[in-house]
């Protein structure tokens, strides 16, 4: 779990904030964690909403699958120990067992975007069928 913790959370997305610190799972020698680990920063956005959404309806989470991703570009090359990023994303196309879509986009601490990015997931009723 990379995210440090979910800031906000509502019908159709989800913000969630990610604190950099020396010693991160995919930080460099320096400390920096290279800016494509954004894309994962996205990924457990969208499962954190997947599972708050079915836990507000008394259901338990389900394993997701990352399908695709279109249009993701970073402004940035890494993240600075220290930094804070913000995560948002907002559904464009929901189901509990088919395919969704959700627009994602990461700002930095003084609120400007540095990441976006199209997700494509799923969350099967069967994930050992799926694989």
């Amino acid at each position: 779990m990379l995210l440090t913790r979910i800031l906000g959370y509502g019908d159709g997305w989800l913000t969630a904030e990610v604190r950099h610190s020396q010693g991160d799972p995919f930080s460099t020698n320096d400390g920096a964690t290279p800016a494509w680990v954004a894309l994962e920063y996205m990924a457990q956005t969208v499962s954190a909403y997947a599972g708050s959404k079915r836990r507000a309806q008394g259901q338990n989470p389900r394993i997701g699958f990352l399908l695709g991703t279109r249009d993701f570009s970073v402004s940035v090359s890494e993240f600075l120990p220290g930094s804070v990023v913000q995560i948002r994303a907002t559904a464009i196309l929901e189901s509990d067992t088919e395919v969704s879509i959700f627009n994602c986009e990461v700002y930095d601490q003084d609120g400007h975007k540095v990441g976006s990015a199209q997700l494509k997931g799923v969350q099967p009723e069967n994930p050992e069928a799926f694989i």
